[in-house]
């Protein structure tokens, strides 16, 4: 690759250490307040220190070091540099000069010395010329409206790169509209160079011949008519800001925090794509709080992308990176893709469940928990939900290959399928133990003994009882449950899923439903006592989401005390 260096690895104080030398982008995720704009600040502080000069003390929090890799000789950076800063002299100093927009100047025949004077990961002096870093402020004032360039100057704005380059100008045009609806118009009559929006017009409707240099007034009043994108809202000014730094492509580096400030979910995952779509040779770094970014960056290019989630416990900040493989396993899974699964991301801690009631129930009792004072946990907690039993263990994959906690809430019913159980406990980390299989085999024996078993006379003479004998008697929604509940009794596992425990004959049977509870629990697993979500509150009927909202708002979160132990005893394991 044409850049004069690449960050190889980072090295972080809470003694770990993540390999970045192939990835092109590199994205920060985790909970509030792990580090993840303190990470960006300190690469360009660590590699801003000069040759020998010591750390200053509690100067970095997060990072203990930074490696890159030299691709180029000092005269190699002078070219490169040559080539894409302003560069000038003057009569009274005739030692050529870089100029870059924002930083400053630097004598050209210095880069050789300082490039060559450092090593590891420090670029001293030139630190602020071939790293740029994009912060949240910054971009809303970064569009600004650049003097006019006179033929055969050297660009010195991301704008004069732009309206240079018609590739480059079809690209932000593009995704400026892709994510806004708005047509970006160059003005560059009078002294500066300004990009204006339109929801109608287009640069065709300002083209002019001019005999004197001027155009006619009439297209001059109607493009002044048009709003500068520097007027334009928060969102707009970011995206754009965004935008232009990664197409003026004149930096090794580029570290951008938080692109999501500001914009809308669907601009946040759009801005995400681009990222990684219109990165130049270099490397960029997003530190971001944002699903919708993760996943707009991962949509373009996953192969180019490395995800590292940190932590941070007695103020040291620790990584884990997803590795490649496992990245392009996540991005084919649908449900991962389109469901909100992967917040857990950025939380201290996930509990997945089975279905979306489920989570609506046990959020509302963790709150009723927290706010009554009685919590014993105070972290940032997640409630997801993966549609299945069968499809919990590609949530808790995700997110634990990155080190997020993860527990597992299930219906009685799990116990059931033993395939399905070992999954569960696998999925969590644990081990299904023999005595796991032997407990679970004693119970599911005791409670399939406990089914009735169906004859047909016994079905036939009961149905003759219902029905009648008139052929052409209508069949009625009462009856046709009373059928369901002849054929369908609720007895054995079908009785145990709505009632639980209850059912389970004492003895043995008992004893290792007790046993395999607490084996279950103590790796991550936790099925409900009383049968499924449900049977927590009986006294409101129904199932579902409707049965939800109507425990809170009836007010039975309050009363509903085996619930909130279920949930303390959750939090206590996290």
């Amino acid at each position: 690759m044409n850049t004069p260096f690449r960050v190889t690895n980072l090295s972080f104080n809470g003694d770990t250490s993540i390999d970045v030398q192939d990835a092109d982008v590199v994205v920060l995720i985790g909970p509030n307040n792990t580090g993840k704009s303190r990470t960006l600040q300190e690469i360009s502080d660590h590699l801003s220190l000069g040759p020998g000069q010591p750390v200053p003390q509690n100067a970095f929090l997060a990072l203990s070091d930074v490696a890159i890799d030299k691709r180029m000789s000092g005269y190699e950076v002078n070219a490169w540099l040559k080539e894409r800063r302003y560069t000038w002299s003057n009569h009274n100093d005739l030692r050529e000069r870089i100029h870059t927009t924002n930083v400053g100047e630097l004598y050209l025949d210095q880069v050789v010395a300082v490039w060559d004077a450092h090593s590891g990961g420090r670029l001293g002096a030139l630190a602020n010329h071939l790293v740029r870093g994009l912060w949240c402020g910054e971009r809303l004032g970064y569009l600004g409206s650049p003097g006019r360039l006179e033929m055969g100057a050297h660009p010195d704005h991301a704008i004069h790169l732009l309206t240079r380059d018609e590739q480059l100008k079809s690209s932000f045009r593009e995704a400026l509209f892709g994510a806004f609806g708005m047509n970006t118009i160059v003005d560059a009559w009078g002294n500066s160079i300004r990009l204006r929006v339109s929801r109608v017009d287009t640069q065709e409707d300002f083209a002019t011949t001019s005999t004197d240099g001027f155009a006619d007034s009439d297209t001059l009043q109607r493009l002044s008519a048009l709003p500068p994108i520097e007027s334009q809202s928060d969102g707009v000014r970011s995206f754009a800001g965004i935008l232009l730094t990664l197409l003026a492509a004149q930096y090794p580096l580029v570290l951008i925090d938080e692109p999501e400030a500001f914009l809308h979910p669907p601009q946040a995952r759009l801005i995400g794509k681009y990222i990684t779509e219109l990165k130049g040779e270099g490397q960029v770094f997003v530190a971001t709080h944002s699903l919708d970014i993760l996943l707009g960056l991962i949509e373009a290019q996953p192969d180019r992308v490395s995800i590292i989630r940190l932590t941070r416990d007695s103020d040291l900040t620790s990584a884990q990176s997803l590795p490649r493989s496992q990245l392009a396993k996540l991005w084919r899974d649908p449900f991962l893709r389109f469901s909100r699964s992967l917040d857990g991301l950025f939380h201290d801690a996930v509990i997945v469940c089975e279905g979306d009631t489920d989570c609506q129930f046990y959020s509302a009792i963790a709150e009723n928990v927290r706010t009554t004072g009685s919590s014993p946990y105070r972290r940032d907690v997640m409630f997801t939900y993966a549609g299945s039993k069968h499809r919990i263990p590609t949530v808790t994959a995700a997110l634990r290959a990155l080190g997020v906690p993860v527990r597992v809430v299930v219906d009685f019913d799990a116990l059931n399928d033993e395939s399905v159980l070992k999954n569960l406990v696998e999925s969590v980390g644990g081990e299904y133990t023999s005595e796991m299989t032997g407990d679970r085999n004693l119970l599911d024996s005791q409670i399939r003994g406990s089914g009735t078993v169906l004859t047909v006379g016994a079905i036939r003479g009961k149905l003759a009882q219902l029905l009648g004998d008139k052929d052409d008697r209508k069949m009625t929604s009462a009856m046709i449950r009373a059928i369901r509940q002849l054929t369908e009794p609720e007895t054995g596992w079908r009785a145990a899923k709505k009632s639980g425990t209850s059912v389970v004959p004492s003895g043995d049977a008992s004893a290792a439903l007790q046993r395999l509870l607490a084996s279950l629990q103590a790796v991550g697993v936790f099925v409900v006592p009383a049968g499924e979500v449900e049977s927590f509150v009986k006294a409101v009927p129904g199932k579902g989401p409707r049965w939800a909202v109507e425990v809170a708002e009836g007010g039975y979160l309050d009363s509903a005390v085996e619930a909130q132990r279920f949930i303390q005893d959750l939090w206590s394991s996290l």
